[in-house]
């Protein structure tokens, strides 16, 4: 297998015209030389997957109360999004596969509650998480291999110029 010598360095969101970069690149234009509009955007276009997160710290999202609590957030690779405030003590690891948290996250919802709006909003994102979590993974996948590839890349740039500046400090010993 041969490793990749260029990476998508900006794309057009427009058209989907990619250019791929042999190295650094810190600027990229504003218009999109092949269509002509103005949607370029820096990096790969990144594929939408299932994507859980949460607050760093606890906050009062409930103005009457003096309970902090920490929001997560939950997100659907076809967009849909939902999001639920939890008592620090029982929110569960968000590193974790999204949809196992959205399903420990019912799951403490309904031991905790007898009735919630919250337990819908979370059971609708997490059927269309279950719906979309085959293209989730694949889309996650092909997220990561251009992740990967621009490391590569600028690993080997990065090298180059370091193997050069050690070529030129031991031609002048």
């Amino acid at each position: 297998m041969n490793l990749p010598i260029d990476y998508v360095a900006w794309f057009c969101a427009q058209c989907g015209h990619e250019h791929l970069a042999k190295g650094p690149v810190s600027c990229y234009p504003v218009k999109c030389p092949q269509c002509g509009q103005n949607a370029v955007q820096h990096g790969y276009p990144v594929l939408p997957t299932n994507e859980v997160s949460r607050d760093r710290e606890p906050r009062r999202y409930d103005l009457c109360s003096d309970q902090e609590e920490i929001q997560v957030y939950f997100r659907a690779a076809t967009g849909e999004r939902a999001g639920v405030a939890l008592n620090p003590e029982w929110v569960p690891d968000c590193e974790d596969d999204p949809v196992r948290v959205a399903h420990k996250v019912l799951a403490i919802l309904k031991e905790k509650f007898l009735w919630s709006s919250r337990m819908k909003h979370i059971a609708d994102i997490l059927a269309a998480m279950e719906k979309c979590d085959k293209v989730s993974e694949i889309n996650g996948r092909k997220n990561r291999v251009h992740e990967l590839r621009k490391a590569i890349v600028l690993a080997a740039c990065e090298y180059r110029d370091l193997m050069e500046e050690e070529g030129e400090a031991h031609d002048q010993k």
